[in-house]
């Protein structure tokens, strides 16, 4: 990874997801204002399996994936934008766009986008 996300080194695992969604900090206690995970509807992609991931065709990492989890994104929307409700435009992401299954783990960069 690049630092982008600093200090993360891929996408959360679900106890660093809880912890921000509900206290905006990493379980280390660093600050973090929204979660950073890859949703998937992928039942393929499962804990101790790597998945490349692309961009526009060219590989860009390779994922270590350490965790898996259906989001409650109710409570994720309530707490990280104070509403559940659909008008609001990170809630309507969150609920029609983003899948119900999150993935964690650590990234390995193979080229920059």
């Amino acid at each position: 990874t690049n630092g982008g996300f600093s200090p993360l080194g891929g996408f959360m695992n679900k106890a660093d997801y809880d912890s921000v969604v509900e206290n905006y900090r990493l379980t280390d206690g660093n600050l973090f204002g929204l979660p950073v995970v890859l949703d998937t509807d992928r039942d393929d992609l499962r804990v101790g399996k790597k998945a490349l991931l692309k961009y526009q065709g060219k590989d860009v990492a390779l994922m270590d994936i350490q965790d898996r989890w259906v989001a409650d994104k109710v409570k994720e929307t309530k707490h990280c934008f104070g509403t559940s409700e659909l008008e609001h435009p990170g809630t309507r992401v969150v609920a029609m766009e983003k899948k119900h299954t999150y993935l964690g783990g650590d990234l390995i960069g193979l080229s920059k986008p």
